[in-house]
């Protein structure tokens, strides 16, 4: 059977080098794939956690800095509000010390009439006490905003908050506990634009990346594929050498892995496959002389 006919017999398939340029890009796609579904759904609530847990051991340092008071900090009368400077000065002492670093954080302090006490701002904006930036990293006064109020009262009803304020394109996570006596709150809160503003800049540049690793892991794969699948086209042409007749092949061994030694295994049979050769046609030259011999007196005693 002619190889054209062996050919046009053989079902289609995919060679090789075709199934690694598909493999190696399907993995390149399910890489990208999983990193941008971590970007969308895994980054932000993993970012969320963090900084939860961050404001969560600032507010509990805080609130303990108020339970550890042994004087009242503070005390309404009809005449108005009353501060005990001397633990106030502590507090603030304590803030820039970075004892407790609540850089880029509002802290908010208030009483169970839901009024504000103080409140250290270092964070431009604060949504908290819809501030933009009268002062930085100091204390204020009197920040009664409709926002404040409604996360205080929310904190003194429950006894703990969590909390994320979103107006417009800002967003703002506040954590909030009362004191031992419940007496006092702290709501501390950070801002949250710069992991929405990071995870929509990711998921902006991930489409020209991804096009750009799919390009070069493409052809990556077609130089790799070639360099892989070149000995084993060497081993095809050596088989149908052998096949048409040709037992002289030999195929040259450049490589120690598999596929060295299935190139040296060929060699071997193609070896085998000459000698068994060789044997049979010595064998027919011997059986040929034998008959010869007898068959050529036979003729002579006949003619005779």
């Amino acid at each position: 059977m002619k190889k054209d006919e062996i050919k046009q017999k053989r079902p289609f398939a995919p060679g090789i080098q075709w199934q690694l340029m598909l493999f190696i890009g399907g993995i390149t796609l399910f890489t990208l794939l999983l990193v941008w579904g971590i970007i969308t759904y895994a980054l932000e609530p993993q970012y969320n956690r963090n900084i939860r847990a961050k404001l969560d051991s600032k507010a509990a340092a805080i609130t303990a800095l108020i339970d550890q008071s042994d004087a009242e900090i503070s005390s309404r009368t009809y005449q108005g509000l009353y501060l005990n400077d001397e633990f106030w000065s502590g507090v603030s002492q304590t803030f820039r010390d970075k004892k407790i670093n609540v850089d880029g954080n509002c802290v908010d302090f208030s009483d169970s009439t839901l009024r504000c006490l103080k409140a250290y701002e270092s964070m431009y904006p604060c949504l908290l006490h819809e501030s933009t930036g009268a002062f930085g990293g100091e204390f204020g006064y009197n920040l009664d905003t409709r926002i404040a109020i409604q996360l205080r009262q929310k904190l003194f009803q429950d006894g703990s908050l969590y909390q994320i304020v979103k107006i417009g394109s800002s967003m703002q996570m506040c954590v909030g506990r009362l004191s031992a006596d419940g007496q006092y709150g702290v709501i501390v809160s950070a801002s949250l634009a710069q992991i929405t503003t990071a995870a929509e800049v990711l998921r902006a540049i991930l489409g020209p990346v991804a096009l750009i690793l799919l390009v070069l892991d493409l052809l990556l794969a077609i130089l790799f594929s070639r360099w892989f699948t070149n000995p084993i086209r060497k081993l095809s042409n050596g088989a149908q050498e052998i096949a048409s007749g040709n037992y002289d092949v030999q195929i040259k061994v450049e490589r120690r892995d598999e596929i060295g030694r299935l190139a040296e295994d060929f060699n071997h049979m193609a070896a085998e496959v000459k000698r068994s050769a060789q044997l049979e046609k010595d064998i027919l030259a011997n059986v040929s002389h034998d008959l010869r011999t007898p068959l050529t007196l036979i003729k002579g005693y006949a003619e005779t």
